[in-house]
C-alpha cells in the first residue's frame, strides 16, 4: 500500500471504510468517477433508478462559492487551520469541516468535469487546486489527472486566468474526502457538473451554496454592454437598459463586477446568503 493510500486510509479509520473505498475511487480515478455521474444524471432524465443514483452521490458533494479575495487567501495560507463552527459557513450535516493540514502544499488537476466533455470542453484543463494533505500526497503518488505540485504563485496565477476567463471559483467538501474541504475548483456554466445539475433543477437543488455577498449595479454608471448578463453562470442578470441583479439567484461569485467595464457592479455582504468563507474572519 502506497504511503499517501495509509494516510489517506487514517483519514477515514476502520470504523468508516466504505467512506474510505469510495474516496479512493473518487481520488484515484476522478475523470471515470465524474463520467459515471454525468451518465447516470444524464440517463436519469426520465428514469427514476439512474436518477436516484446520481441524486445520491451528488448529494455527497457540497462547495461554497468563493469571491477571489477569499480563494487568494486560502492559497496564501501559511499555517494549518480547523474551523470550530464550520456550519455557519457550510450548513450541511455532512462534509462541511474546514481542515486545512499542511496548507502549502497546492497540487493542480486537470478539471474532470471538462475531461468527461472532450474537445470541445473550455479549456485551459488544469485549474482544479488540490488543497493541504493527505489529498496532494494522495493524487502526486498516484498520478491523478495529471497532478502537479504548483507554489503559490503558480496557483495565484491560476486564480486569475479563470477569473479573466469569467469562471466561478468553488470550494468543494465531500464526506468521501473525511467531511471536509479539499479542493478549489474554477467552474464554467457549460461544463461543471455542479452547476448543470443545479441549473437542470431550475436551481433547486442547491449543491453549491452562495458566498455571502451579493451583486449591486450602479444603474448611473452602467452602460448597458451586456457583458455581466453574458459571464452570469448563475441566471441572475437581467438587461432592462441597463443591468438589473435578481438578488434572488445572485451566488455572489464576483465575476460580473469582474468584467464589467464601467466598473458599475460591486458585491456587498448579504446575510440571507450565508457567511463568506473568509479564514480571516472565521
Amino acid at each position: 500500500m502506497k504511503k499517501s493510500t495509509k494516510l489517506f486510509f487514517k483519514l477515514h479509520g476502520w470504523r468508516n471504510i466504505p467512506n474510505f473505498l469510495h474516496g479512493y475511487i473518487c481520488a484515484r480515478f476522478v475523470k471515470h468517477y465524474i463520467a459515471f455521474l454525468r451518465w447516470a444524471s444524464d440517463a436519469g432524465e426520465g428514469k427514476q433508478g439512474y436518477g436516484r443514483v446520481a441524486k445520491y452521490f451528488e448529494e455527497r458533494y457540497h462547495s461554497k462559492v468563493l469571491v477571489k479575495k477569499d480563494a487568494e487567501k486560502i492559497i496564501r495560507l501559511d499555517f494549518p487551520v480547523e474551523v470550530k463552527n464550520p456550519e455557519r459557513v457550510i450548513p450541511f450535516e455532512i462534509a462541511n469541516r474546514i481542515v486545512i493540514e499542511n496548507p502549502g502544499s497546492i497540487v493542480a488537476i486537470r478539471c474532470p468535469c471538462r475531461e468527461t466533455m472532450g474537445e470541445g470542453a473550455c479549456t485551459p484543463r488544469e485549474v482544479c487546486l488540490v488543497i493541504g494533505s493527505p489529498y496532494t500526497d494522495f493524487v502526486l503518488e498516484h498520478g491523478t489527472s495529471g497532478a502537479r505540485a504548483l507554489t503559490r504563485t503558480e496557483a495565484l496565477n491560476v486564480l486569475a486566468r479563470a477569473e479573466s476567463l469569467g469562471w466561478v471559483h468553488t470550494a468543494w467538501f465531500k464526506d468521501a474526502m473525511g467531511g471536509r474541504f479539499y479542493a478549489i475548483c474554477n467552474c464554467c456554466s457549460c461544463c461543471c457538473m455542479g452547476i448543470k445539475a443545479m441549473r437542470d433543477s431550475d436551481f433547486s437543488n442547491r449543491y453549491l451554496l452562495p458566498s455571502g455577498y451579493v451583486a449591486s449595479v450602479d444603474t448611473d454608471a452602467c452602460d448597458a454592454c451586456g457583458l455581466c448578463f453574458e459571464s452570469c453562470s448563475f441566471e441572475a442578470i437581467e438587461m432592462n437598459g441597463a443591468a438589473a441583479v435578481d438578488k434572488d439567484r445572485c451566488f455572489g461569485c464576483g465575476v460580473c463586477g469582474s468584467r464589467c467595464s464601467a466598473d458599475a457592479i460591486v458585491l456587498s455582504l448579504d446575510p440571507s446568503k450565508g457567511v463568506p468563507m473568509d479564514l480571516d474572519a472565521i
